[in-house]
């Protein structure tokens, strides 16, 4: 009864049985191991010690007065 309402056929379609071969195993482990590569590389340029960004009021007060 629930098949006839939701209109469902349950052979399934070439689309559909491709998905249903899919092993989805390679690509979970793909993403396990370029994560933290990805996350790491990210943390790593948004942290340049070569540029600290805007220089503190101290420091700034030191060369315009020495």
């Amino acid at each position: 009864m629930l098949e006839d309402f939701r209109g469902h056929d349950p052979n399934p379609t070439v689309h559909e049985r491709a998905w249903m071969e899919t092993n989805p195993y390679p690509a979970i482990f793909r993403v396990a191991v370029f994560a933290p590569v990805a996350v790491r590389g990210g943390l790593a340029t948004s942290q340049d010690p070569a540029n600290p960004g805007t220089p503190s009021p101290v420091s700034v007060a030191a060369r315009t007065t020495g």
